[in-house]
This record gives C-alpha cells, sequence and structure tokens, in this order.
C-alpha cells in the first residue's frame, strides 16, 4: 500500500472525527460558553499528549515551535469561531459552511509559493459561494449572525491545511509539532475564559461530549493530520475534508435528529459539485474528463 493511499485513508479518519463533533458540540452550546469549551478541550489534548511526545521536546528546534504557535493561533480562530456560529446553526449547515474552505485552499496556495488559481478553481468558488446562499436560507442578514463566524472558522482551515502542508516536510518531529499546536491553540484561548463559569462543564453530557472532542478529534485526529498530510498534496487533503460536512450532517441526523432540509440539500449539493469539479481535468484534446491523482 502506498504512502499516498495511507495517507487518504488516515485524513478520511481524521474527517469522520470532525464530522461527528458537529452535533456534540452543537448540545454543549446550550449550557457551555464555548471559549471554556475550546480551552478546556485542547487543555485536555495536550495533556494526554504530552506522555507520548515528552522525550522529544528537549531536542525540538525552534523552527518546530514557532510553527505550533503560528498553527495553534490559527486553530484558536478556527475553533472559537465555529464554536461560537454553532450555537445558531445546526450540525448540516455548519459543517457544509466549513466545507468551503476547500476551494479557499487554491486562493490561499500563491501565498505561499505554493501555485496559482485557475479559471476552474474561479468556477468552483462560485459555485460554493452559491451553496452557502441556499445554506442560509437565500437571507443574507443570516450571514451576519451564525454563519459568519463558521465561515471565518472555514478561512481559517483553509489558511491551516496549506501551511501545514507547506512546513510539515520540512520539520524533523511531526508529533511535537502536534503537541505544541494543540497546547498553544489552549493557551490563546485562555485569555477569552476569565470571568467565564467551568461549573457546566461537570454534567455528564458535556464531560462526554467534552473527552470525545479532546481524545479523537483534537489528540488523535490533529497529531494524525500533521504526521500524514504530507503524503499527499494541499488540494487534495482539502478534497478529503470535504467529506466533513457529509458525516456532520449524517452525525446531527442520528445523535440529535435533525432533519436536513430542501436548502441544506441543494446548498450541500453546490458546494459538493463544486468540491468534485475542483479536482477534475479537463482534456481538450481527447475531450473527456480525468479524476486528478
Amino acid at each position: 500500500m502506498s504512502r499516498r493511499l495511507i495517507g487518504d485513508g488516515v485524513l478520511l479518519f481524521v474527517t469522520l472525527c470532525w464530522g461527528i463533533t458537529f452535533p456534540l458540540v452543537g448540545n454543549a452550546m446550550h449550557t457551555v460558553d464555548p471559549f471554556v469549551f475550546v480551552m478546556v478541550r485542547f487543555l485536555f489534548a495536550a495533556v494526554i499528549l504530552l506522555p507520548f511526545i515528552f522525550s522529544e521536546i528537549k531536542n525540538g528546534t525552534k523552527a518546530v515551535l514557532i510553527a505550533g504557535i503560528i498553527i495553534g493561533a490559527l486553530n484558536a480562530v478556527t475553533y472559537i469561531s465555529q464554536t461560537i456560529g454553532m450555537k445558531t446553526v445546526s450540525s448540516a449547515e455548519g459543517s457544509f459552511i466549513t466545507g468551503v474552505s476547500v476551494v479557499l485552499v487554491p486562493f490561499i496556495l500563491p501565498i505561499f509559493s505554493l501555485g496559482m488559481p485557475s479559471k476552474k478553481d474561479v468556477l468552483c468558488s462560485m459555485l460554493c459561494l452559491l451553496g452557502l446562499f441556499f445554506l442560509v436560507g437565500s437571507d443574507f442578514s443570516h450571514i451576519h449572525s451564525g454563519a459568519a463566524w463558521v465561515l471565518l472558522c472555514a478561512l481559517a482551515v483553509a489558511i491551516t491545511i496549506v501551511y501545514l502542508q507547506k512546513v510539515s516536510a520540512k520539520l524533523p518531529s511531526l508529533g511535537l509539532l502536534a503537541f505544541y499546536q494543540i497546547f498553544f491553540t489552549a493557551v490563546f484561548t485562555a485569555p477569552f475564559t476569565v470571568g467565564k463559569s467551568f461549573q457546566p462543564l461537570l454534567t455528564s453530557e458535556i464531560l462526554g461530549a467534552l473527552s470525545f472532542c479532546a481524545i479523537f478529534a483534537t489528540s488523535i485526529a490533529l497529531l494524525l493530520q500533521t504526521k500524514y498530510q504530507h503524503y499527499t498534496t494541499a488540494n487534495k487533503a482539502a478534497m478529503i475534508f470535504c467529506f466533513e460536512p457529509i458525516f456532520g450532517s449524517l452525525f446531527g441526523y442520528l445523535i440529535n435528529g435533525e432533519k436536513i432540509s430542501w436548502a441544506i440539500l441543494v446548498g450541500g449539493a453546490c458546494i459538493l459539485s463544486g468540491v468534485v469539479l475542483s479536482f477534475v481535468s479537463i482534456n481538450s484534446n481527447k475531450h473527456h474528463l480525468e479524476f486528478e491523482a
């Protein structure tokens, strides 16, 4: 089995873990402050991961530390904005809007000297924006509330994917990089928890959601993403992550019984069409479509 195939499989598992968190986080936001939830989630995840990478800390380089701080800051923006947004949008809406990050990736690649977007990339982004229009009920006033926060999350996710792609192939200790990014996410979130109540965390439902998010969707997921994403390309990783809205909608239905409306189906179809098209190569000489490897 090739490294690329292994990497793709691992990233799909990571995406599954992230998709499950949508209904769990959405439920938790009814009683828990979003900043408290995110900070405790990442602090818990860092403590879990620490024993496994402790021996690497003394040999860690400055480059790994700096990369960890940068990704930690991006993660803080990602998870805080997503958590706030999930207070007012459904699991399906939140997960599909987060999926917009997939078509943002090509436009961020040039910033890191990793390529230029094509006309096809622009078309794909328009399809995803059309999907977003349907997802918010064709009401642009909604974009200024929960959907706007989740859209900010999508932008941070796209930047993280591209930045991780650039640095992961060059750094010596990817396990330590995963720990640093998790730890600094908690650090950057901590100031926003001052004066907030931590007591709502002490219920069985919230502790269960927090444990899953910390262990599977943070410690394990980010460690696997950090170690295996460089086996593939940033665009291919983004394509795999587009399955997150599928998993988010599915588990929103299974866990909370959330209805999947026609607006969500149409909007999701537009977004997924843009995602699929972004990875199809149009061969003008042979007059057929080929999926890019």
